[in-house]
């Protein structure tokens, strides 16, 4: 299946670091115009995870890839400026064809192995600010955009873990790490559907070829297991 993405438009929320900075990277390598978004900066700053990488690194990321680019800073956690995001995204190119909602950086809030009455309450409620809120602000303003300028929009939320995985509570987490991840998993299910599946439906797979199946190998043989042992039946 093709992967040339010319002319078509990209907001991936949350592309400071991980997932979301490779994401936006490689829709940038396919020839989409990516508006990617993050909180850290060189020069505003470090956001309160505190990490070196910044947004502006993601777009040098893309520039190197040979994509076209927009890396800005916003906070996804407040309306108005993911209101300003999208009004500009749809002043400069009239259209939005795929977004990704990729924003957390909750982890240093994570209370391991503690039930909720143990938890830390404050770190609990900003890690579901962060987490969960962030997703429904972006989607709010953004997927209006979408369902007017294009017929095939995509919208990828991020989590970890399988709808079947994170039906269970996870254990050794924390509570409200366990809720955010399930939280993400009940947008999708609401805003119709979408997992690791969809490297089969369009025809996508990793650098070297191979499409792989972490989830599936983790019901296989559980999430302790480290050894990789059989990891090459799931690529």
């Amino acid at each position: 299946m093709s992967t040339d993405l010319t002319g078509r438009i990209a907001l991936v929320a949350g592309a400071t670091r991980g997932a979301g900075r490779a994401i936006a990277v490689e829709l940038a390598r396919a020839g989409a115009h990516v508006y990617a978004t993050g909180r850290s900066s060189r020069v505003s700053g470090r956001s309160e995870i505190d990490r070196s990488e910044t947004i502006e690194e993601t777009g040098d990321l893309m520039a190197a890839a040979g994509g076209a680019g927009t890396a800005l800073v916003v906070d996804h956690e407040d309306p108005a400026a993911v209101a300003r995001l999208v009004a500009r995204i749809e002043a400069e190119q009239g259209r939005l064809d795929v977004l990704v909602n990729d924003i957390f950086g909750g982890d240093r809030y994570a209370d391991w192995e503690r039930p909720l009455w143990e938890h830390d309450l404050a770190g609990g409620l900003r890690m579901l600010r962060m987490g969960v809120d962030t997703h429904l602000v972006t989607a709010h303003h953004a997927l209006p955009l979408m369902l007017r300028t294009t017929e095939r929009g995509l919208l990828v939320e991020m989590t970890d873990g399988t709808a079947a995985f994170n039906a269970e509570f996870r254990q050794g987490v924390g509570f409200y790490y366990d809720l955010v991840k399930a939280n993400v998993g009940r947008i999708v299910l609401g805003l119709t559907h979408t997992s690791r599946e969809l490297a089969d439906t369009y025809g996508v797979t990793d650098t070297d070829g191979s499409r792989p199946d972490c989830w599936g190998y983790i019901d296989e043989h559980g999430i302790d297991e480290q050894s990789g042992a059989g990891v090459d039946d799931y690529r």
